[in-house]
């Protein structure tokens, strides 16, 4: 079996649809949190906070430190 090696996107995805700057300082606060809980993440993690969603996935070829 041939192994393929795929550059993993890294790139952050944010979507606003609210035309309220109100709304921004805690759409923020929920993505880090999100975020932060991420990153301890050892292979595979779901996480939310409010409205906000995210999900992290370690590939195969990256190392601990790496994911």
């Amino acid at each position: 079996m041939r192994r393929r090696l795929v550059k993993p996107d890294a790139s952050l995805r944010f979507k606003k649809c609210s035309k309220r700057l109100s709304n921004d300082i805690e759409f923020f606060q929920r993505r880090d949190d999100v975020l932060t809980d991420l990153k301890g993440a050892a292979g595979f993690r779901l996480s939310s906070s409010g409205l906000v969603e995210g999900f992290a996935q370690c590939i195969g070829g990256l190392s601990p430190a790496d994911c």
